[in-house]
């Protein structure tokens, strides 16, 4: 899906994992839904009922996700079931770029595979900011 549509309505699509907690009757009883990917302390609401919670958590979804696109704050989304990462990937690369990269490297007092982690991460979160 391209950058320019996805917006609210298709983060309100994707399958976030949620979380239903019972808040003791001591403390006033009832339930706190919330959905940890995109930050438990500002993706949460209450309910007297896990429906009511549930149904409050998709307002507080909507209005987090209009907030942080007109932001332009990148928005998380949830794995594909099934699909998981390792962490590793084998980059090929010419040879002088690869000398190249180890000198800024060192001159950082890094190694090879953290600079292109920082450049990457970097990379990412520009392209997210556009």
């Amino acid at each position: 899906m391209s950058k320019s549509i996805k917006d609210a309505a298709y983060y309100m699509s994707l399958n976030y994992e949620k979380t239903l907690t019972a808040v003791p009757q001591d403390e006033g009883g009832g339930y706190i839904a919330a959905v940890p990917l995109l930050g438990t302390s500002s993706t949460n609401a209450w309910g007297e009922t896990e429906a009511e919670a549930l149904e409050t958590l998709k307002t507080v979804m909507r209005n987090n996700f209009e907030s942080w696109i007109a932001g332009k704050y990148p928005i998380p989304e949830p794995e594909a079931k099934g699909k998981r990462y390792s962490g590793k990937y084998l980059l090929r690369m010419s040879p002088y770029v690869h000398a190249q990269a180890e000198t800024m490297a060192a001159k950082q007092n890094i190694s090879l595979n953290q600079f292109l982690c920082n450049a990457v991460c970097e990379y990412i979160g520009k392209a997210c900011m556009l």
